[in-house]
């Protein structure tokens, strides 16, 4: 959207920044700035900006003359204003409740001469690309752009005079209605706006004297709103006047008194409580300084520019700020202000620098078993893929107690539903490799599923694990045999492989139809071929391995036998004991060179080989890093000894042996050998 210069300075004084760093200090804070182009026609600055969603409250010049005020910390110029159109008094029907119509203001102008604009109202308009058409539409145009305010105009067909003043609000069950003299210029509901008869660009003006009527409102809904008014009420009523002393400046017209309908129940000011300390921690320490954050004034400070009305407690260290009505869409949650904290404060003045954490041993039993299973599968030669979550909306007859999760707005039919399964996509995945001359191979997936019980709202999430294992040239007897396929057994052999690696303990039971099977569709399976898999220890369902549905060779002709799985993981977890009997010793392994030497001693019959050993050890514990016997004979004519042979592998795993240390190896052996052979 296009900004000028000098409509800017309608509302701040500019006079101390220049164009150029203002847009850097735009950037900075969040407002892309896409040109800047100098206008020396009419002297002045356009300001090419892109507003994003969230922030609408800035569609306007104010609306964006309020932002710059609260970045510069500067006020908005005092201006006098004219209260000739101002009144409190309400002669319209009040309405207690209006869901949608918030503040509404109406007014006749009667005998209006000039439908030309000024110079300066057209300029103002090229300005912002807006073409002049003539004055009631550019002075709607002009509010607009200056106010963020929608102002309507109707032609006044009947001859109206002051005492004239048939204006109602009328409810129905869905809408509410803005009537004069029982014609209806606005209806309203909670999905739309109808503007009836409006007074628009093609009018052509073919009395000298023309009566309108001019109405303007705020709505209380946000999903109908559409245009800027509801982020700018605080200018409701200086956008009204603007408007109306326009038309009696320009148009010559007379002003008739204003139909006020302001209910009592104005919408108040939500409040967003958070710690000081969130907000240290959020943003982190400053910059230049050591380990210092923000202190609690700088934080008020830039709170009361957002103009949020801080309030700190100094006991519980809480700050409760209020959020304007025209900041109410995107200051919502604590992150929010946060965020606006360090946008106004400037991200670049705080470290950037991701905090470092040490996440060692910090693996989950799931992360772990997941990575095992994963490779497992890859290693014996299956394929991992990953599908979508989202399928078509099936009606599945093997899952009776829950119902398919649709989403409200699918962009494709074949997308409409959260995936209740990993088997459908599994097999689609098959056929198509399959029509591509890729028929022997198999796949595993590794996701999520998601079910919804019929009698609860609440959705679950589980991790499933599934595979199909179909492959006609998969084991051979005999080298003179031809191969053959893949059979029930081989899959059954393949999952018990896998659940012995994991020690797991499970049995295997022939499938009963009375049997209900949580988060698995059965009818993907031949059932007179399906095998549960139950944890041995309390009987729960881990999983299912069966014989594919005979419905589904139809697209696999070439196949005479096709095995599918489904594993739940957190069965498999709860099934996972590992034997806590065994003992290791680990130790590292050197990355330098070892010296060995080899020694025969002479030792008598009854001193034993461990004996030896720990004797040895003894000598240097630092460096000997084994000790093994490669040989052993006795002396025929001494029967009390025997000659054995010794190998002993001297290393350091922190360093490379240097000649000291071989010097020292040297003598321990000469010590050893004096020892015994002697």
């Amino acid at each position: 959207m296009k900004f000028s210069w000098q409509s800017l300075n309608n509302f701040i004084n500019l006079n101390h920044i220049s164009v150029d760093k203002l847009a850097s200090l735009l950037n900075a804070k969040g407002f892309e700035i896409d040109e800047i182009h100098e206008d020396t026609k009419l002297r002045d600055y356009i300001l090419d900006i892109s507003i994003t969603a969230n922030r609408r409250d800035t569609l306007s010049i104010v609306g964006l003359a309020q932002e710059i005020k609260s970045i510069l910390n500067i006020k908005f110029i005092e201006y006098n204003q004219i209260s000739q159109y101002n009144t409190a008094h309400n002669t319209i029907k009040i309405i207690p409740q209006l869901k949608y119509l918030s503040h509404i203001r109406i007014n006749k102008v009667l005998n209006l001469k000039n439908f030309t604009s000024p110079l300066w109202l057209t300029n103002y308009l090229n300005l912002h690309d807006i073409k002049s058409t003539n004055l009631l539409i550019d002075i709607t145009e002009y509010i607009k752009v200056k106010w963020g305010h929608e102002i309507h105009l109707f032609p006044c067909h009947v001859k109206s005079n002051w005492q004239d003043n048939n204006f109602q609000i009328i409810q129905d069950v869905h809408n509410e209605h803005i009537k004069h003299n029982n014609h209806c210029l606005l209806t309203i509901s909670s999905k739309s706006i109808k503007v009836n008869t409006p007074l628009t660009k093609n009018h052509t003006f073919n009395n000298k004297i023309f009566n309108i009527i001019i109405c303007s409102y705020n709505y209380r809904i946000h999903n109908i709103s559409e245009d800027r008014s509801i982020y700018n009420q605080a200018h409701f009523n200086d956008a009204y006047n603007e408007a109306l002393r326009l038309l009696a400046t320009f148009g010559y017209g007379t002003i008739s008194k204003s139909y006020i309908n302001i209910p009592h129940n104005i919408r108040e000011r939500h409040t967003i409580t958070i710690n000081k300390s969130i907000i240290q921690n959020t943003l982190g320490p400053i910059n230049n300084s050591v380990f210092k954050y923000l202190k609690v004034k700088e934080i008020q400070t830039i709170l009361e520019q957002l103009e949020l009305e801080p309030q700190y407690n100094y006991y519980t260290k809480n700050f409760h700020v209020n959020i304007p009505i025209h900041r109410s869409h995107d200051l919502k949650r604590q992150v929010d202000i946060i965020e606006e904290i360090g946008r106004i404060y400037g991200y670049e003045q705080f470290i950037d620098k991701i905090p470092q954490f040490n996440t060692q041993n910090n693996l989950t039993a799931q992360y772990k078993i997941i990575k095992h299973i994963r490779k497992y599968f890859r290693d014996i030669g299956l394929y991992e893929v990953i599908n979508t979550s989202l399928q078509k909306n099936y009606i599945h007859s093997g899952l009776t107690k829950y119902k398919n999760i649709k989403l409200y707005n699918p962009i494709l039919d074949d997308q409409s539903t959260l995936r209740n399964s990993l088997i459908h996509h599994i097999i689609q995945n098959k056929i198509y490799n399959y029509k591509q001359k890729n028929s022997n191979i198999e796949i595993f997936e590794i996701g999520t599923i998601f079910h919804q019980k019929t009698h609860l709202r609440n959705v679950s999430e589980t991790i499933n694990i599934s595979g199909l294992l179909g492959n006609n040239n998969f084991i051979k007897t005999s080298w003179s045999d031809k191969t053959t396929e893949l059979t029930w057994l081989h899959a059954k052999g393949i999952l018990e492989k896998l659940f012995e690696q994991l020690q797991i303990r499970v049995k295997w039971e022939k499938y009963n139809k009375s049997v209900s099977v949580d988060n698995i569709i059965t009818e993907y399976y031949n059932l007179d071929s399906t095998t549960l898999i139950r944890n041995y220890d309390n009987n729960e369902i881990i999983g299912i391995l069966g014989e594919i549905n005979q419905i589904f060779y139809k697209e696999l002709s070439d196949y005479k036998t096709i095995n599918i799985f489904e594993i739940q993981l957190n069965a498999l977890i709860n099934a996972l004991k590992p034997k806590s009997h065994l003992s290791y010793t680990f130790s590292y392994y050197s990355v330098y060179p070892s010296v060995i030497r080899d020694i025969s001693i002479k030792v008598s019959n009854n001193l034993t080989f461990e004996e030896i050993r720990d004797i040895i050890y003894s000598t240097n514990k630092n460096l000997i890093h084994k000790i093994e016997l490669f040989n052993e004979y006795k002396n025929t004519d001494k029967h009390n000894s025997r000659f054995i042979g010794i190998r002993i592998t001297y290393n350091s795993i922190h360093r490379t042996l240097n000649s000291y240390d071989l010097q020292q190896i040297d003598e321990e052996i000469n010590y050893i050998l004096t020892k015994y052979n002697t």
